[in-house]
C-alpha cells in the first residue's frame, strides 16, 4: 500500500483547527503497523518547507505521488485528508481546503473532488483505492454564507467521485452535520476510532473466534458504533448531542475487501509484567517512565483497556507531579476510552465477565470529575 496523508491545521483565513496534524501521525503508526504500507508521504505543517498543505504543493504532491503509486509495485492506494470540506452552493461542487484557501475563491484555491476523481481514474494499475475525508472539525466555519458550512454528503461525494475503478470512500459524516474533535484525546473523533479499530478493535467475531482479518464493512460498523457512543458521553456532559454518522460510500462487494492484518496474539506474560513495573514506578513518583512502560504495553495490545486505565492512573500522577494540565486531559481521556471499549466488549462481544471492571473505571472517572471539574469542560 501507498498512502498519501495530508492534515491541516492552521487555515490563513478561517476557523484553524487543533489536531488534524496528530491524526496524520497516528494514522501513519497504525497503517505502517497493521495495514502492510509500504509507503507514506505525509503533508502537514508541522513537516518540512516543502510538504506544506497550501494549494500549489498538495495539488502537486497529488499528482505526483498518484503517478508514482501507479507506476510502482503497489496494489492499494489511500489517500487521508484532515481539514476543512467544502460544499459550493452555486453549483454543487464539493472542495477540500488548503491551509492558504480564500473564501470566496474556493475554485481558484481549493482542490476539487472532481480532480481527485480525475486523478484516481488514471491509476488504472491499482487494484483497491481507498479516500478517507475527516473534514470540518469542530463544525468550523470561514463565514456566514450556507456554502461554506454544510459538509458533503455521501451521496455527493459519490456523485463527484463516480466509480473510478475500484474506489471505497470514508466520509467522517453526513449531509448538514460536521465532523468533530476529541479535545482530551487530541484527535478527530472518526479518526481516532478508526485507527483504534485498524489495530484490531473492528475484526468482528464469528462463533467466538476473530480471523485476524479486518474488512471494510467492518471497519465502517465498529467505528459507527463507537463515534455514537462517545457522542452519548459527550452529551451527558454537555447537555447537547452533537450530530455526526459516519458514512461509508462503496458498493456492496467492497463491504468484504479486507483493510488490515492482525496478530491477536498477544504476549500475555510481557503484558502483565508491563503493568507490575509501571505500578512500581508510580509509587516510587516517576509517573513519566511508567507512562513510557504503559505505552510499550499497548504496542502489544492495542488500546487494551486495563493497559488505557493504568495510564490514567500514570498521567493523574504526573499531573499532580508537574500541573500541566495536558496530563490531566490524557488521563480523562484514557478512562473514557477504557469505559467506551469495555462498554463495546459487553455489548458486542458478550464480555459480562468485565462489569466489574467496568465500574471500577467509571467510579475512577466520576472522582477524577469531581476533583478536578474543568478537565470535562
Amino acid at each position: 500500500m501507498h498512502a498519501i496523508l495530508i492534515g491541516v491545521d492552521d487555515y490563513y483565513r478561517s476557523t484553524s483547527l487543533n489536531y488534524a496534524g496528530a491524526d496524520v501521525r497516528l494514522l501513519k503508526e497504525t497503517l505502517q503497523t497493521h495495514c502492510r504500507c509500504d509507503s507514506v508521504y505525509v503533508m502537514t505543517q508541522q513537516g518540512s518547507p516543502r510538504d506544506q498543505p497550501d494549494f500549489a504543493k498538495v495539488l502537486g504532491a497529488l499528482r505526483d505521488e498518484l503517478h508514482l503509486a501507479n507506476n510502482g509495485n503497489y496494489d492499494s492506494l489511500l489517500i487521508f485528508f484532515a481539514g476543512h470540506g467544502l460544499n459550493h452552493l452555486d453549483d454543487g461542487s464539493l472542495f477540500l481546503a488548503p491551509g492558504d484557501f480564500i473564501p470566496g475563491l474556493e475554485k481558484q484555491t481549493c482542490i476539487p473532488i472532481a480532480l481527485v476523481r480525475e486523478l484516481l481514474a488514471h491509476c488504472d494499475h491499482i487494484e483497491r483505492k481507498i479516500l478517507i475525508l475527516d473534514s470540518c472539525h469542530a463544525g468550523s466555519k470561514t463565514d456566514d454564507r450556507e456554502e461554506l458550512r454544510s459538509q458533503p454528503t455521501g451521496g455527493e461525494i459519490a456523485r463527484q467521485l463516480g466509480n473510478p475503478g475500484g474506489l471505497i470512500t470514508f466520509a467522517s459524516c453526513r449531509s448538514e452535520q460536521s465532523s468533530i474533535e476529541w479535545p482530551q484525546r487530541r484527535h478527530g473523533l472518526v479518526t481516532f476510532w478508526m485507527c483504534v479499530g485498524l489495530s484490531g478493535w473492528a475484526d468482528q467475531e464469528t462463533d467466538g473466534r476473530r480471523d485476524g482479518q479486518i474488512q471494510v464493512g467492518e471497519l465502517h460498523q465498529f467505528v459507527s458504533k463507537m463515534v455514537a457512543s462517545t457522542l452519548d458521553l459527550f452529551a451527558l456532559r454537555k447537555g447537547v448531542r452533537h450530530p455526526q454518522q459516519p458514512d461509508l460510500i462503496a458498493p456492496t462487494s467492497e463491504h468484504q475487501t479486507v483493510i488490515a492484518s492482525v496478530d491477536h496474539d498477544s504476549d500475555s506474560q510481557a503484558i502483565t509484567s508491563s503493568l507490575a513495573k509501571a505500578s512500581r514506578l508510580i509509587k516510587l513518583l516517576r509517573p513519566e517512565d511508567a507512562i513510557v512502560e504503559l505505552e510499550n504495553a499497548m504496542k502489544l495490545k492495542p488500546w487494551d483497556p486495563e493497559i488505557c486505565a493504568w495510564k490514567a492512573k500514570a498521567h493523574l500522577h504526573f499531573y499532580e507531579k508537574s500541573k500541566r494540565s495536558e496530563h490531566l486531559a490524557t488521563a480523562l481521556a484514557d478512562l473514557d476510552t477504557a469505559i467506551l471499549l469495555t462498554e463495546y466488549l459487553i455489548k458486542n462481544r458478550g464480555r459480562r465477565d468485565l462489569s466489574s471492571d467496568l465500574r471500577q473505571y467509571q467510579i475512577r472517572r466520576e472522582g477524577l470529575i469531581a476533583e478536578y471539574p474543568e478537565v470535562a469542560r
